[in-house]
């Protein structure tokens, strides 16, 4: 099954995601339904663009610190 998750997750791991977990805990009332209708709401939040892939990390070094490091 090709779906918009599928299309989603390929893309992240194209871009450098290297790992992702799931976990699906049924509790008593819990049924097989509600977690598939989770599964639908998360991949139409997806396909509207209201999931967007984590900021990538930046690191700034003070310049003194930076020239300190470059003379070492």
């Amino acid at each position: 099954m090709n779906t918009a998750f599928d299309s989603w997750i390929t893309k992240q791991f194209s871009e450098g995601l290297v790992d992702i977990k799931f976990a699906v805990v049924t509790g008593k009332g819990v049924s097989a339904e509600a977690i598939q209708n989770e599964v639908l709401a998360t991949e139409a939040a997806i396909s509207q663009g209201y999931i967007k892939a984590a900021p990538a990390a930046t690191s700034m070094m003070p310049a003194d610190i930076a020239e300190f490091v470059a003379a070492h």
